[in-house]
């Protein structure tokens, strides 16, 4: 039996430090983010990403592991999910079921910010396309090193 120990987690979206990342094969695949939020940083069953994406670019058409809930912050974007494509302005969510190819682009005047929620303390986002600096087209969080 494991000793879990309750631990608060807390974080201001606004001074989160992003990671740049792009894709040298499609250069409108370029957005910041973090991964405030899994495992290797407190939760035992959810994870958040948080992502900033500049118009007219997108982040890349992907699939999760789980399931991943799109919260609108600011800005407009186009959720391709599938074969379908939802608009979703600030105040917007939509859910990506897990292994469902999707990719969200800017398609607004100001940067979109977007958080992704996951059921899911650890996951695997995988990229059809490198990501850039990370050298992978998977992105595996928490990084087995943070573990």
């Amino acid at each position: 039996m494991h000793d879990l120990q309750s631990r608060t987690v807390s974080f201001n979206l606004d001074e989160l430090e992003l990671v740049q990342g792009w894709c040298d094969a499609s250069p409108r695949v370029k957005a910041r983010f973090a991964f405030p939020l899994h495992v290797g940083a407190g939760s035992s069953s959810s994870a958040l990403v948080y992502l900033e994406v500049e118009p007219g670019d997108n982040i890349g058409r992907h699939w999760d592991s789980a399931e991943e809930v799109f919260f609108v912050r600011t800005g407009e974007a186009e959720l391709e999910l599938g074969e379908e494509r939802l608009l979703l302005s600030a105040g917007g969510v939509a859910v990506a079921p897990p292994l469902v190819p999707h990719n969200l682009s800017n398609v607004g005047d100001e940067t979109l910010k977007v958080i992704g929620f996951f059921p899911s303390g650890a996951l695997v986002a995988r990229h059809e396309d490198r990501i850039e600096p990370l050298g992978t087209t998977n992105l595996i969080v928490p990084n087995p090193d943070e573990i």
